[in-house]
């Protein structure tokens, strides 16, 4: 199936520079992912960035499964 958009997820998803770019590339849409997807964002500490635990969030809802 052809691709129709892109999502981006992690620290460098903030960088709209970068999503543009991208986007110019692709010539697709691209949008940058919620940081932890459904799991609530305002836990992380105000000193964290939610986008650094993109991953780690992810691996760990993918064990849980």
């Amino acid at each position: 199936l052809p691709v129709g958009d892109v999502i981006v997820s992690g620290e460098g998803s903030r960088d709209e520079r970068l999503i543009a770019d991208v986007a110019a590339q692709l010539g697709l849409p691209v949008a940058p992912a919620a940081p932890l997807g459904s799991l609530d964002a305002s836990t992380v500490d105000g000193d964290h960035d939610p986008h650094r635990y993109t991953v780690a969030a992810g691996l760990a809802l993918g064990a849980a499964a």
